[in-house]
């Protein structure tokens, strides 16, 4: 329990310490304060910011959409409308578990609990989307490094270039590979392991999880061109939030790689929502990235704007779930008095004919 407790402090104050000593850099470095005076300058573009908000919901409401064709393809009941309303909330939860595990805990325990039969399964739409996403994100970066990325001169850059390339190829080399193997050698390995003693049962139940999955090549497939898809939605609402505060600012295809990269370290189980670690890897590669040199103060003002972003969209999302409860209880209510109206109705129709049966037996 000590170290539950100490393990909690580092979570959330090393984040707090780092988005402080960012704004600490701001305020105190001569520097930095024309960042922020762009920021309050007429000539701040404004529907930018917009522009980027919705660009950004646009890439979380496909992250949601991937999740739930997932669930679909491993045939478990789920309605779209709860899959956005669960997806929202999640994002929301993201910011208390370190590195998006808070959101991902929320998402599993929330379709596993309406299908006890089929939990594994059910909690494994959640890992094989975040593995999906990730390796999604490193395929954005590479892609648009390999294309357009050409100045080699900085060996941070290079470090960069080659460490995405290798993640890149090497995850779709493995991913062909199990697509590739025939379904009876991957059924024999599961026979050979789920003989094995206390983890014999949950290796089993993980090879048919597999199974499943690698006989729908075509489903994985399109939640590959999704994420691609959302990741470049989030490139592009930080090229936005860069646009609509400097004349200066990355280009689109060098947010390309500057965004995908940073959510990649965001994403590491160290900061809840990825706090102070998209912070610093957004301040690091926007200035390391593009071949214009760019100030450190722009870098931190664009970080620390496309954070606030993020925390507006789970804010929208948090409204979004409420609204929705309040909705099914209002839908609720009115369902239960329309079984009770039906219910006295039907009482009193009863009462009525036992009354004219009794009546009629007095004339008679």
């Amino acid at each position: 329990m000590h170290r539950k407790r100490i393990l909690d402090f580092l979570r959330y104050s090393i984040p707090t310490a780092i988005i402080g000593f960012l704004l600490w850099s701001l305020a105190s470095d001569p520097n930095c304060h024309e960042s922020l005076q762009k920021i309050a300058s007429p000539h701040t573009q404004w529907w930018l910011v917009a522009v980027a908000f919705a660009s950004g919901f646009t890439g979380l409401a496909l992250t949601i959409l991937r999740w739930y064709l997932l669930v679909l393809s491993s045939q478990l009941p789920l309605k779209i409308f709860e899959a956005f309303r669960i997806g929202f909330l999640s994002y929301l939860l993201n910011f208390i578990g370190a590195g998006g595990v808070g959101g991902d805990l929320f998402k599993a325990y929330a379709i596993a609990k309406d299908n006890s039969q089929r939990r594994t399964i059910a909690v494994s739409t959640v890992l094989v989307d975040r593995l999906i996403g990730l390796y999604a994100l490193v395929v954005v970066a590479s892609l648009s490094i390999f294309f357009f990325v050409t100045d080699t001169s900085d060996t941070s850059v290079n470090a960069i270039r080659y460490a995405v390339y290798a993640i890149a190829i090497g995850g779709g080399i493995f991913a062909l590979v199990l697509f590739l193997l025939p379904l009876s050698a991957i059924c024999s390995w599961q026979t050979k392991c789920e003989n094995l003693p206390k983890v014999g049962g949950l290796l089993r139940r993980g090879f048919v999880t597999l199974i499943l999955y690698l006989e729908r090549p075509r489903t994985m497939a399109m939640m590959l061109v999704i994420s691609i898809c959302s990741h470049c939605s989030f490139a592009f609402a930080a090229y936005c939030i860069a646009a609509a505060f400097f004349p200066a600012h990355p280009d689109l295809v060098e947010m390309m790689v500057i965004t995908p990269l940073a959510m990649v370290f965001a994403a590491l189980p160290i900061s809840p929502g990825g706090m102070g670690t998209l912070e610093v890897a957004l301040t690091t590669l926007y200035t390391s990235i593009p071949n214009a040199r760019l100030s450190t103060g722009d870098a931190i003002t664009f970080a620390l704007g496309f954070r606030a972003m993020t925390v507006g969209l789970a804010l929208t999302g948090a409204f979004h779930y409420i609204a929705s409860k309040k909705s099914d209880a209002q839908s609720d209510s009115g369902e239960f008095n329309q079984r009770m109206d039906a219910s006295i109705l039907a009482r009193r129709q009863e009462s009525v004919d036992e009354l004219n049966g009794v009546l009629g037996t007095r004339a008679a």
